[in-house]
């Protein structure tokens, strides 16, 4: 099992959204860390961050999709840091 909050998944991928949307200049992460980051998000069940989530996100509906989605979008959004 891995530890996580899954608040912490849902603002990282807040977080990478608004680098990408306010094209926001920081240093970019070193490769290994990024894959590191990505091997670590694979192990996280989308049941277990929606359990997590499901209280802190009114729209059930957003959280069902955000979580069954949440390695795709941290993959495609991971490449702008």
């Amino acid at each position: 099992k891995t530890d996580f909050k899954g608040r912490d998944a849902y603002d990282l991928i807040w977080m990478l959204g608004e680098i990408k949307r306010n094209k926001l200049k920081i240093p970019e992460l070193d490769p290994k860390l990024k894959k590191t980051i990505l091997n670590k998000a694979k192990t996280i069940k989308p049941f277990d961050l929606e359990f997590d989530l499901k209280n802190y996100i009114e729209n059930q509906e957003f959280v069902k999709n955000f979580c069954q989605n949440f390695y795709t979008l941290l993959e495609s959004s991971i490449k702008y840091i």
